[in-house]
């Protein structure tokens, strides 16, 4: 594979057959361009959606992807990094330490890969309007932006692009509107 097509395939989203495990948080995947090292890939045998994140030193051992779900969605066709949003639901069991997760925590339950910044879309009690804080290294920030603001935000470069919510009832308009964008929302699955 040419560093042309490498470049192309960063941020995709790509689906691949996971075929062993190779260590406790890795295993080796195949798709139509060759093997990949996924992190965090489970269900050996099927086939999962996993985003390339980056390449190791060496192109021989393939690239490495980021385990996003088992759950592919009917008739899927790999997306380049400007096509999709990654979605996912902070469930009551996980834990975080403040009123917003930390980045560290995000990636304890949802793993995408290279992240710099997610939002997080939280209830505010006693207002008809979620609250929209973006989430960074070392803080946060709330400002609830417009839905276009976060789109723009997110996809400002090949980073890993996503959304948590912390109830199904917040995220459904998002995922419509981002829909409505020409995007493809993409589910993630969690970890543990």
């Amino acid at each position: 594979m040419d560093n042309d097509k490498i470049y192309d395939l960063m941020g995709s989203i790509v689906k691949a057959r996971i075929l062993a495990k190779c260590s406790q948080n890795c295993a080796i995947g195949s798709f139509e361009y060759g093997k990949l090292l996924v992190s965090n890939g489970k269900n050996i045998g099927a086939d999962s959606l996993v985003r390339i994140d980056s390449k190791p030193k060496s192109l021989e051992r393939g690239l490495i992807g980021s385990f996003i779900t088992s759950n592919i969605p009917p008739g899927f066709k790999d997306l380049s990094n400007q096509e999709y949003i990654l979605f996912a639901l902070w469930e009551k069991r996980m834990k975080k330490t403040g009123r917003y997760p930390t980045i560290e925590e995000i990636n304890q339950y949802f793993n995408p890969g290279s992240i710099i910044h997610t939002y997080f879309v939280s209830s505010n009690p006693g207002v008809n309007r979620s609250t929209r804080t973006l989430i960074y290294h070392g803080g946060y920030h709330t400002s609830n932006p417009t839905t276009k603001k976060m789109i723009d935000t997110l996809t400002l470069n090949m980073r890993a692009r996503l959304i948590i919510g912390e109830a199904d009832y917040l995220m459904n308009p998002l995922v419509e509107s981002i829909r409505d964008k020409g995007l493809v929302p993409i589910i993630m699955e969690p970890l543990k």
